[in-house]
């Protein structure tokens, strides 16, 4: 029930159902919260910026149970295009840590040149704010670059190809 509430972005029902449960249950910590919010079906970012902002799911839960569920959404949000889903999460963000929790991984990022999603691409990467610049990653960017830029050239993306050759 509360997964049909997240994907028809219908936030009032969502509210009430999980005080519901909150009520039924006595005490509800985050762990319980997680497993009864599924993310699958969150195709809008206003229910998933509600669903942050009411503390029922968080962009700062490495110790939580289920610590991926943010990092499922971005990586299916990367795959495809949804750039407005992972702008929310990556708005919440404040350190390099929960950047780096929250990034699309290689595969994903692969699967978005091979997409010719130079949206997404552009949105990680380029300027000063781009999230791989925020997360302050410890590895050879030339060689991640070159990877999306091999999978572009396969695909003959030009875009995408141009925007390597920039950075």
């Amino acid at each position: 029930m509360i997964g049909h509430c997240i994907g028809r972005d219908v936030i009032e029902s969502l509210d009430f159902l999980i005080q519901w449960a909150m009520k039924v249950s006595g005490k509800i910590n985050t762990h319980k919260l997680i497993d009864i919010i599924d993310l699958n079906d969150c195709n809008t970012p206003s229910t998933l910026a509600h669903i942050m902002d009411k503390g029922y799911l968080s962009n700062n839960n490495g110790d939580d149970d289920k610590p991926y569920i943010l990092s499922e959404l971005v990586n299916r949000a990367c795959r495809s295009g949804r750039i407005d889903l992972m702008q929310v999460v990556h708005q919440r963000c404040t350190t390099p840590s929960q950047f780096q929790r929250h990034l699309p991984t290689v595969d994903s990022m692969i699967a978005a040149s091979k997409r010719n999603n130079h949206q997404m691409l552009s949105y990680l990467f380029e300027g000063d704010d781009a999230p791989i610049n925020r997360a302050n990653l410890q590895l050879n960017m030339a060689t991640l670059i070159n990877t999306i830029r091999h999978h572009s050239i396969d695909n003959g993306h030009l875009n995408i190809i141009n925007m390597c050759d920039c950075l």
